[in-house]
């Protein structure tokens, strides 16, 4: 779980704070919440999937795009905090 939130921030200097919580649902599958704090803006994201590392890089892959249309919406913060836009 870790690896993926490592890569995140890795990729994004700006974030202050990603964290990650994988439960079971009653159904059997597995819901991942990742939570994460840029300078003023929080992104929490919910994905299922069969196993946790599914539900788990859904939810990171997400998390990725979120910052990247972030990042597309504030200029101002993609220079101050080094967000790439493009990959």
């Amino acid at each position: 779980m870790t690896n993926d939130l490592s890569a995140l921030r890795e990729r994004f200097p700006a974030i202050l704070r990603a964290r990650a919580e994988v439960t079971q649902t009653a159904a059997g599958a597995y819901e991942a919440h990742v939570d994460v704090l840029l300078p003023q803006h929080q992104i929490i994201l919910n994905r299922e999937g069969a196993d946790a590392g599914s539900a788990l890089r859904a939810a990171v892959e997400a998390a990725r795009r979120e910052i990247r249309a972030l990042a597309r919406r504030e200029r101002e913060l993609a220079a101050r905090y080094g967000i790439r836009r493009a990959a």
